[in-house]
């Protein structure tokens, strides 16, 4: 698999790319350390923080990014979440602080994960309402830490925190039940992918965990590196489902593992210091799946960078490579004759001299085929042509690539 490189060649401020969205647009949003970064295909726009202008993004590092049913971004920052206007590229500024995630239920609802609890925002109106851990009420959340939350496919809301997963009753704000992790852990996530399979996992344990919410029971995969004994994994940052329904782990230190379903095993990416198409950084925060089927994935220190997951319906001719393979060869022109015959015209950009000899012997050998003849043939003007040029210029036989020569006759 090849991995392309988005990296501070191309101007990014900051390497550490923590969250990516997509926008209605087809911008990448990109979320780091020092701000927000828009990527529109070619070039960057950083969006940061100036103290003179309230309506600039309201604090420094990106903790959370989110868009939601009506195209909004949402970002959640160190200090205040903010959302974006298209329209005036202005941020407006809402009273939450200290976003880690953000989720959005079938009812438009925001819901805002945080250190001190669970915020529940309405877009329409931007009413807030809290929620948080009582010691004195078994049904309040099991803690005000929380790290995550999200609707599941049956209209189930999860709220996980350092201590447990709660499913959470958002009409009356209490907790139906609570399911203890096995460890406690920080950065705790949850992701349903097409089969229904509900996976938690977090960022301080080399393991994921299978949620059965008929029966509360929890079923453990590991994936350390056997290959790798001595070098512990530090956590999973996020999981993704593809087109195909292929799952997509990212780890810190043991890069990117695919999941097979039908072994029951993880395939492994990581970065190749001998191979530049490799995986960049085995560092991964962050994956987004493009319009296209394409996946981003945030790297921890050195950018970000794409794969596509289906090889593009594209056929190379090797053939066409210059002898000693030096160059990539410029196709200037391409000609269908009635036998559908392709001539390809191709230059290698050499010299000032190269390019006017290429051209005119391309010139010339398209004025021989456009003749009216079954087969192109060489006449005794053409010879005569090929002769001189063959002394003046050692390249004469690369300007003009027959893909089917079988047809032609000299």
């Amino acid at each position: 698999m090849r991995f392309a490189r988005l990296s501070t060649s191309t101007g990014l401020l900051q390497t550490k790319i923590a969250q990516i969205v997509q926008d209605d647009q087809g911008f990448l949003w990109f979320g780091t350390q020092y701000g927000l970064i828009r990527y529109d295909g070619y070039s960057l726009r950083a969006f940061v923080n100036d103290p003179k202008d309230p309506h600039s993004l309201n604090g420094v590092q990106v903790d959370a990014l989110f868009k939601d049913r009506d195209g909004a971004l949402w970002v959640g920052c160190n200090q205040f979440l903010n959302k974006f206007d298209q329209a005036t590229e202005r941020f407006v500024r809402y009273p939450v602080q200290i976003i880690k995630h953000i989720s959005q239920d079938a009812a438009g609802m925001l819901w805002l994960a945080t250190p001190t609890g669970l915020y529940e925002l309405d877009p329409a109106t931007a009413r807030i309402r809290r929620y948080s851990h009582d010691r004195d009420d078994p049904l309040s959340l099991s803690s005000n830490n929380i790290e995550s939350s999200g609707e599941d496919k049956d209209g189930k809301f999860w709220v996980a925190n350092t201590e447990a997963l709660d499913e959470f009753d958002r009409k009356t704000g209490k907790v139906r039940r609570h399911i203890p992790l096995l460890k406690p852990s920080t950065g705790v996530f949850f992701f349903e992918d097409r089969f229904g399979v509900f996976w938690i996992f977090n960022n301080s344990s080399n393991v994921l965990e299978v949620f059965d919410r008929k029966t509360n029971a929890l079923t453990r995969y590991s994936f350390e590196d056997q290959q790798r004994i001595g070098i512990p994994l530090t956590g999973v940052t996020t999981m993704l489902e593809d087109r195909n329904g292929t799952l997509w782990i990212a780890t810190h230190g043991s890069g990117l593992l695919k999941f097979d379903r039908e072994h029951q095993r993880f395939i492994r990416y990581r970065n190749d210091p001998t191979d530049p198409d490799s995986l960049p950084q085995n560092n991964v925060e962050s994956l987004i799946v493009d319009r296209e089927g394409g996946i981003w994935a945030g790297l921890g220190r050195v950018g970000a960078a794409h794969f596509d997951t289906i090889s593009p319906p594209f056929h190379s001719f090797p053939h066409l490579d210059s002898p000693k393979n030096t160059v990539e060869p410029f196709v200037g022109a391409i000609y269908e004759d009635s036998q559908k015959t392709l001539w390809i015209g191709i230059r290698f950009f050499r010299s000032r001299r190269d390019l006017l000899l290429e051209n005119l012997a391309l010139r010339q050998q398209l004025a021989a085929l456009k003749r009216r003849r079954s087969h192109p043939r060489v006449a005794v003007t053409d010879r005569l042509f090929w002769v001189i040029l063959r002394r003046f210029w050692s390249r004469w036989r690369e300007t003009l690539i027959l893909v089917q020569p079988e047809i032609c006759r000299a």
